[in-house]
């Protein structure tokens, strides 16, 4: 054990050593904790730009890739009413097409009553005669499947 007593005066100097010494150790920490908040923030910055960077990339990217699509869109809706109006003009040629040999077929009938005229009337009233056959068969079957689809 330590048997010097030490005075006032000593004890009162140490302690002022001892917190002169705390003082500068935590003025020592203070720095080094700045210089490494410094260079985090430092090496973040150039996070920070690179991610920055990237996200403007991505951003052009998908200004593009949307332009592509409305483009495309665009196109598209421009070749399908193109078809579609391809598909028209063809139907209403087709029709004129029919109507002109309706047209034909009525004035070659028409002819052929004038020139033969007896002939005509056969033909007419045999054609009358399978239609209402064809007729009675199809009313026949139609009653024919009712029956059976309540039977059931």
């Amino acid at each position: 054990m330590n048997d010097t007593v030490k005075t006032p005066d000593q004890l009162a100097q140490e302690l002022e050593q001892t917190r002169r010494e705390a003082a500068e150790a935590m003025r020592g920490h203070a720095r080094e904790a700045a210089h490494i908040g410094h260079d985090t923030a430092q090496a973040l910055r150039g996070e920070w730009a690179d991610a920055r960077a990237t996200g403007r990339e991505a951003m052009g990217t998908a200004q593009g890739v949307a332009a592509d699509l409305r483009d495309s869109a665009r196109e598209a809706g421009r070749t399908g009413k193109a078809y579609a109006r391809q598909a028209a003009d063809a139907t209403a040629q087709r029709m004129q097409d029919w109507k002109t040999r309706a047209a034909s077929l009525q004035d070659d009938c028409t002819d052929y009553v004038r020139r033969e005229p007896v002939k005509g009337a056969l033909y007419a009233a045999a054609g009358g005669a399978v239609l209402a056959m064809v007729l009675q068969a199809a009313m026949r079957r139609g009653s024919a499947r009712r029956y059976h689809d309540y039977a059931d």
